[in-house]
């Protein structure tokens, strides 16, 4: 019997997609995983630009999820010990929590660059979710080290005050998030060409944060505290990139888990297809360098 992938929690669905593409993915470095995420990212936005038609944009959105949520299931393992190689370099790309934590670290008081908290008193206490009052043109565009790093110990007590608010299924949260940014999804050029520039502005702050995790100056050298920044930063960015993988579909009235399991499916016990080889962990005839191709033949072909 098939299943609406909607109805599962997000985490389920992060496991899920580790499990599609395992045996792919144990050849492959998070920068391949993290360029894939780039090439599919800016294919959906020339989709949603020219609009040649729906199934197009949506099998770009659906991959764009996948091969993201790939990167998140990675960044997420325990890693090993780090050294200098270049694969083990990923050691040090690392986050605190499951993908759902990510999100609601963000976004459980609303939109974390437009909130502000008026005097605690009983007639006034906060009501959250707030919704965004952010230009529509640009949401949630608050300045990492001037706005939300002074405002992490605000984002982390009331994300855990609010625990019992947290959307747990995959509806739940694109349900929630636009919800909160009901401004954005209203503005006249959401559905075409906005999103796609937005996700593409949001593709090159979370690589520069990816980058940020492992490269530092001698004015802000890895110090505790800087390291640490930086790990919260990164997660901050997924956060939004992913953010806006839900509100793409929802400015045109559909659902993201319907539209990836449109294309991962027919989903049954909790696992994906893919969409290739239909098959519940992938088994695609990919060659990879340097697992499966010499990096001297191709340099030799190359030349």
């Amino acid at each position: 019997m098939n299943e609406r992938v909607g109805l599962w929690e997000l985490d389920t669905l992060v496991r899920a997609v580790g499990q599609l593409y395992a045996t792919a993915d144990k050849k492959r470095t998070l920068w391949d995983v993290w360029f894939h995420t780039c090439h599919h990212t800016g294919a959906l936005a020339t989709e949603l630009r020219t609009e040649p038609d729906e199934g197009a944009w949506m099998e770009e959105l659906a991959d764009t999820c996948l091969w993201f949520l790939t990167a998140i299931d990675r960044i997420g393992r325990p890693k090993p010990k780090a050294s200098t190689s270049g694969s083990e370099l990923e050691a040090v790309v690392r986050i605190s929590g499951r993908c759902s934590d990510l999100l609601w670290q963000r976004y459980a008081i609303g939109c974390p660059s437009c909130v502000r908290e008026p005097a605690e008193t009983p007639e006034r206490a906060p009501k959250y979710p707030a919704m965004c009052q952010c230009n529509p043109r640009f949401p949630d565009d608050a300045k990492h080290d001037q706005t939300l790093r002074p405002r992490m110990a605000l984002l982390r007590t009331r994300a855990d005050e609010r625990r019992a608010a947290r959307p747990d299924t995959i509806i739940e949260w694109q349900q929630y998030l636009s919800s909160v940014f009901q401004t954005l999804l209203a503005f006249p050029d959401a559905r075409r060409v906005h999103l796609g520039h937005l996700l593409l502005e949001q593709l090159g702050s979370t690589s520069d944060a990816l980058i940020r995790t492992y490269s530092y100056t001698a004015k802000k050298p890895p110090v505790l505290d800087e390291v640490r920044w930086r790990q919260t930063r990164l997660e901050l960015e997924l956060a939004r990139f992913l953010c806006l993988l839900f509100l793409v579909p929802s400015a045109r009235d559909k659902d993201l888990a319907d539209i990836i399991g449109r294309r991962y499916g027919p989903v049954e016990g909790r696992k994906l297809r893919c969409w290739a080889c239909h098959a519940q962990e992938c088994v695609c005839p990919l060659q990879i360098a340097p697992s499966d191709v010499s990096i001297e033949d191709l340099v030799s072909k190359m030349a």
